[in-house]
């Protein structure tokens, strides 16, 4: 995103100009499903999903659901047939969707129903367009202190807040001991 500051200084706004990522240290835990097995969780509760979660192979609607959920960590494995989508917080509320007969099967559990949200963001998206992700922007307010991203416009497009991840501290991955 490439942010022009307002003439008075108290805002800055831009669009999305590509994506980018960066490759993290090696002695930090990588934020999302790192370090959680999802073979291992037992439990919980489970229900059918209506969507081709599948479809989520969609650069444009990943997007979209990574803005309105941006305290949750979705990742898509896999692709045609075979794929399998993971949720997770940094609560420990969790989903793992699989395919089914008619879409997918959403195991779920935490005090978050992530399923749910990603359904209601999903229907949310379809409502506003199906905005791509060259349609987004971001504004930033307050110091630094309010940020939200919007869609096509930012005084009148759709706007989501984005939900700052609680500042953690790195936790060092363990390493063999020298000999």
């Amino acid at each position: 995103v490439a942010l022009t500051v307002a003439d008075d200084g108290a805002s800055a706004t831009g669009w999305v100009q590509g994506l980018a990522a960066f490759m993290p240290s090696r002695t930090v835990v990588v934020p999302g499903d790192a370090g959680v097995d999802f073979d291992a969780r037992v439990g919980g509760n489970e229900r059918p999903v209506g969507w081709d979660m599948g479809q989520l192979s969609d650069a444009h609607l990943l997007f979209a659901l990574r803005v309105a959920l941006s305290d949750v960590h979705i990742t898509v494995l896999g692709s045609g047939d075979e794929w399998e989508v993971r949720l997770v917080d940094d609560a420990g509320s969790w989903a793992r969707v699989t395919p089914a007969a008619e879409g997918g099967l959403a195991r779920y559990g935490g005090t978050r129903r992530l399923i749910d949200e990603v359904e209601r963001a999903w229907d949310q998206w379809c409502a506003h367009g199906r905005p791509e992700l060259y349609d987004y922007g971001l504004t930033v307010t307050d110091e630094g202190r309010v940020q939200y991203a919007w869609a096509w416009d930012p005084a009148a497009g759709p706007r989501w807040p984005l939900t700052p991840r609680a500042r953690r501290r790195p936790r060092p991955v363990p390493r063999a001991p020298v000999s």
